[in-house]
């Protein structure tokens, strides 16, 4: 069985705690820095805190959505060198 413990997270005025597998809180308290930083960074520009909240979601669910597209172009460019690759072995094996 996982190993799990207790990440808390605030929003606004409120609280709640997630129950994240251990060897993955590292990426919830780094995930919980960086929003908490973009926030702060969107209230500077001069957004309250509702808005900053939803800039800043815009924002990774964006980049999300990009990294996912980055992958899926990766993935298939490693599908496609692996397919060169196997031809290139059978015609030389045939030789």
């Amino acid at each position: 069985m996982d190993e799990h413990v207790t990440v808390f997270f605030k929003v606004m005025d409120r609280g709640f705690h997630l129950h994240v597998p251990a060897d993955q809180e590292q990426y919830y308290i780094r995930a919980k820095d960086s929003f908490r930083r973009m926030v702060e960074k969107y209230k500077g520009k001069g957004h309250d805190e509702m808005e900053a909240m939803a800039l800043t979601s815009i924002d990774s669910i964006v980049s999300l959505q990009r990294n996912y597209d980055q992958l899926e172009k990766q993935k298939q460019q490693l599908a496609n060198m692996i397919a060169t690759w196997d031809t290139k072995v059978e015609k030389s094996l045939k030789n």
